[in-house]
Order: structure tokens, then C-alpha cells, then sequence
């Protein structure tokens, strides 16, 4: 598309209140979007439809199997360490120890290692 043309405007106005449902008797009480009857597809419409649930169906069913599978195992953020290789289970656990000691010399420098100021 040319960004410098005039036009494009007018080329997708839409008029969306001539795209609001209007029921065939407006006394009947219906509230606005809803009709009383089957809605009319196509063939390929229906086809379209058919697939889109079977995907949709396809996709819940992994998904409650994952979720299944993964009750009781042990995660770490989100990693499934049952899963994994012996050699991503000890990188693992060396990047964990790490964690707990960089935490624990954390507190030690800043519980026993400051001197106290000497009063007189």
C-alpha cells in the first residue's frame, strides 16, 4: 500500500450499525444479538467450525495431560527436575548450593563479622 494515497479512509469505512442483528419481528421481546432459530453455515463454514473444536479439543487434552504428569514431581522455576539428564540435575543443584551460599555469606558478613564500636 502507498502511504501517500488518499482514500484508504473511505475504502474500510465500516458502517457497523448495519451489522447489528435486527430481528424479523422487533416485538417479540428478543433482546438485541439474539435470534430464536439455527444459525445458517455453509459447507465450508461448518468444516472451519469442525476443525477449530478439534483443535480446541486436542489442545485441552494436552494439557490436562501435562498437568497430570507433572502432580507430585519436583519443579524448580518451572523445570521439571525428574526430566531432566544427570549432568542438568548436578548443574542444578550447583547453581541452587551457590544460591544458599551466597545468601548464607550474605548474612554472616552482616551478623558476625561487623566489630562492634567500642564505647567509653
Amino acid at each position: 500500500m502507498d502511504w501517500k494515497m488518499s482514500g484508504y479512509p473511505e475504502m474500510i469505512k465500516i458502517d457497523w450499525d448495519a451489522l447489528k442483528y435486527k430481528p424479523a419481528d422487533a416485538e417479540a421481546g428478543l433482546a438485541e444479538g439474539e435470534g430464536e432459530g439455527p444459525v445458517d453455515m455453509t459447507s465450508q463454514e461448518i468444516m472451519m467450525s469442525n476443525e477449530v473444536e478439534e483443535y480446541s479439543d486436542e489442545l485441552r487434552r494436552e494439557q490436562d495431560d501435562e498437568l497430570r504428569g507433572s502432580m507430585g514431581k519436583t519443579s524448580i522455576a518451572f523445570f521439571d527436575i525428574e526430566s531432566m539428564g544427570p549432568v542438568s540435575k548436578l548443574l542444578v543443584l550447583l547453581i541452587v548450593l551457590a544460591a544458599f551460599g551466597a545468601v548464607a555469606k550474605f548474612f554472616h558478613g552482616e551478623l558476625w563479622e561487623k566489630e562492634l564500636p567500642l564505647q567509653d
